[in-house]
């Protein structure tokens, strides 16, 4: 019974992501578990079922809370970057979108510095989302550095951003109040 749920257990997590059933992937390894006592699990079924519970985790943050979602998902990527739920997002997806919405939210705070480090940092990864956000991940760089009606006087500089490429941020001086 331990093998035949394991397996199952393991097939629900990781096939097509039309057929992905994470929840019923981790039931069939809790219960596999019972067949060999708790914590006895083998080290991929822990794992995968571990990274399928923050997947959900973060999956209930989206579109309500985009620190959490970031922050779940950037472990689960950590781990499996291409685990998903039956909507064929994968974890890095879901990642990069919840940084660029996390820098939204800043940059709409007007922390323009912080919004283009987290603009830079969701394009480290090639995702077929960045292009949309290229746009205002280049003008808030701008407003960091100055240019671009920030009011800092300073000239106007456009990093290159494609998909493998990412502009680089110089850091905001302190402003002394």
């Amino acid at each position: 019974y331990y093998m035949a749920l394991r397996e199952r257990g393991v097939q629900k997590i990781t096939v097509a992501c039309q057929d992905v059933n994470l929840e019923g992937g981790i039931y069939d390894l809790t219960l596999a578990e019972h067949f060999v006592g708790t914590g006895n699990l083998d080290s991929v079924a822990e794992s995968l079922r571990t990274y399928a519970r923050l997947y959900i985790i973060g999956a209930s943050f989206w579109d309500q809370d985009w620190f959490q979602a970031q922050n779940f998902f950037a472990q689960v990527m950590g781990g499996y970057p291409n685990m998903s739920d039956s909507s064929c997002m994968n974890a890095t997806s879901r990642w990069v979108q919840s940084t660029i919405k996390v820098a939204d939210m800043q940059a709409a705070a007007g922390d323009y510095c912080t919004a283009a480090a987290q603009y830079a940092s969701a394009f480290t990864v090639n995702d077929p989302f960045n292009p949309t956000a290229f746009p205002t991940a280049t003008e808030i760089w701008n407003l960091c550095n100055g240019g671009s009606g920030g009011g800092g006087g300073g000239e106007t500089q456009t990093p290159t951003a494609t998909l493998l490429e990412t502009p680089t941020p110089t850091p905001c001086p302190t402003d002394s109040v």
